[in-house]
This record gives C-alpha cells, sequence and structure tokens, in this order.
C-alpha cells in the first residue's frame, strides 16, 4: 500500500489513471489493525486497483477535507473523481462490493 500525504495526494489520487481505494486509518486505532491484513489480501487479488492510506494523525488537512470523522474510512476514487465512502469495520464482500468487483469463487 501507498502511503499518502499532502504532498503526493494530487500525483497518488486525482491524477491516477484508473481506481484507487484510499483508507484514512490511525495507528492508535484498534479497528484499523484488525482489517489492516484484509486490505492488504484484497489490494493483492485485485491488482489493477491502487490501495493507499493516510494516516488521520500525520495528515489532519486531509482528513478534514474529506470529513472523515472516524476510522477507517475508506473512499474509492475513480479516474480522479471520488465514487464511494465507507466507514468502519468491513468485509471482504464490503470491499469488493466498493470496487464494483464482485467475489466469485473466494471466501468472504
Amino acid at each position: 500500500m501507498i502511503e499518502i500525504c499532502t504532498e503526493n495526494f494530487e500525483d497518488e489520487i486525482i491524477r491516477s489513471q484508473g481506481m484507487v481505494l484510499l483508507e484514512f486509518t490511525a495507528q492508535w486505532c484498534g479497528v484499523c489493525r484488525s482489517v489492516e491484513r484484509l486490505v492488504d489480501t484484497v489490494g493483492h487479488e485485485i491488482p489493477d486497483v491502487k490501495f493507499c492510506f493516510a494516516d488521520v494523525d500525520k495528515n489532519p488537512e486531509l482528513a478534514r477535507k474529506f470529513s472523515v470523522r472516524g476510522v477507517p474510512t475508506f473512499i474509492v476514487f475513480d479516474e480522479g473523481e471520488l465514487r464511494s465512502r465507507k466507514a468502519g469495520a468491513l468485509t471482504k464482500r464490503d470491499l469488493y462490493e466498493m470496487l464494483g468487483r464482485k467475489p466469485h469463487g473466494i471466501r468472504v
């Protein structure tokens, strides 16, 4: 996963071709740690989507820009446009659905 900050946000998210999943997270967040492996697994299963994260404590301006009120918060961008967002612990099925994919033949 690519770490996002104010300096690389435009290049990695807005100017990125294709779909990007941005997870707002925090080191102190237990739920964030619990979904970390799941997000990493889905990232390997869907290689045409760019998976990124931003720590809200290191990047409060980005968190404010996207009205992040809790972590984890997942935001999907497609061709630089915000397409969907969900907050809280997600399942594998939730992640696939956010990305417009169907999890055929895999456990969810």
